[in-house]
């Protein structure tokens, strides 16, 4: 007996990476602070093309401590 194609198995659910996690983190900070001066917040996307460069680097920084 053969499966159905269109069934999709999934080993373990999707996990979100502690790296997504943080970025997030610091998106939700810049939001806040752009809030804080009457400012329109960057949405996560627009965050994200902006910094990666500089988010990158400074999660490798905050893991090496």
């Amino acid at each position: 007996m053969t499966q159905n194609v269109n069934t999709v198995q999934q080993d373990q659910p999707n996990q979100v990476s502690a790296f997504r996690l943080w970025v997030q983190r610091i998106w939700i900070d810049n939001c806040e602070e752009h809030l804080t001066y009457n400012e329109n917040p960057y949405t996560i996307s627009e965050y994200w093309n902006k910094n990666k460069w500089f988010l990158k680097r400074l999660y490798k920084d905050y893991k090496g401590k």
